[in-house]
């Protein structure tokens, strides 16, 4: 692969990284676009509250093997989004 180097002005490039952004969000599904408080994650004692469960059973769900729950752990601790869990719901 070959290197090339480019002389442009800072601003000329800013407009052209923010184009490219731009052009990516607006191919973006529907389905990826909620609103930015549904795709906010929620840690396990909202997760709860959401689900209308207690903790401890979302802590059992977490670590059974096939309980589908959808849960990311990062730094040791879980997080979840409201989407995910309602889809979760509604399939089952």
């Amino acid at each position: 692969m070959e290197t090339i180097f480019l002389s442009i002005p800072e601003s000329k490039f800013q407009a052209i990284i923010i184009d490219c952004v731009k052009s990516v969000f607006d191919n973006t599904p529907q389905h990826y676009n909620a609103s930015p408080e549904a795709e906010t994650p929620i840690g396990v004692h909202e997760a709860a509250d959401h689900l209308n469960l207690d903790i401890q059973t979302i802590y059992r769900m977490l670590r059974t093997t096939g309980s589908g729950i959808p849960a990311h752990k990062k730094n040791n601790r879980w997080y979840f989004f409201k989407t995910e869990l309602n889809d979760w719901l509604k399939s089952h």
